[in-house]
């Protein structure tokens, strides 16, 4: 399939917008397809030097009455680095700070529809009062201290179902050898 002529935009917000493009395929037809369009983001995978990882409790819109476990995630703002960006997610969201990024991988967060990466980043996490974020969302997050062997209980009853906290598990796991 190929492109025929731009994208159009749909529908924009200040966090995505959602695209319109024209495909051709092999035999000459012409097919609409809609994508959403939006930034990279981060995903932040904390542990504690005890070995505690920092995770957040949050109930999301869509997904009404359940209280899911995520790890940190946002957006990588103009201009940020992935690293930068972790640490910055970290401390709005948890407000505990962070040191040593290392990046475990990419993922495509939706491939199917949308055309957006998660970096996923590994860091130190060290108490420290650091200021909260003061996005409405983020007012809603409750930082928890878990252990590995928790995370996998969190997961096997349910309670972690967002797809790139999932995938950043397998990372985790996979990075430890």
């Amino acid at each position: 399939m190929r492109p025929s002529g731009p994208a159009v935009v749909e529908y924009r917000n200040p966090w995505f917008r959602v695209r319109r493009q024209t495909y051709v395929d092999a035999l000459g037809r012409h097919h609409d397809y809609h994508y959403v369009d939006k930034a990279d983001s981060v995903l932040v995978v904390p542990r504690t030097e005890d070995g505690q990882y920092v995770m957040v409790g949050c109930e999301r819109p869509t997904f009404p009455g359940h209280r899911g476990v995520e790890f940190p995630q946002g957006g990588v703002e103009d201009g940020e680095t992935v690293e930068a960006a972790a640490l910055r997610e970290l401390a709005e969201e948890t407000g505990w700070a962070g040191a040593a990024p290392r990046r475990l991988g990419v993922l495509q967060e939706a491939a199917g529809f949308a055309n957006a990466s998660a970096h996923v980043v590994a860091v130190t996490a060290r108490r420290r009062a650091v200021r909260r974020g003061e996005e409405a969302f983020e007012a809603g997050l409750r930082p928890l201290l878990v252990s590995g062997e928790e995370i996998g209980a969190l997961v096997s009853r349910g309670a972690v179902r967002d797809a790139a906290t999932l995938a950043a598990c397998f990372l985790l796991h996979v990075s430890a050898g």
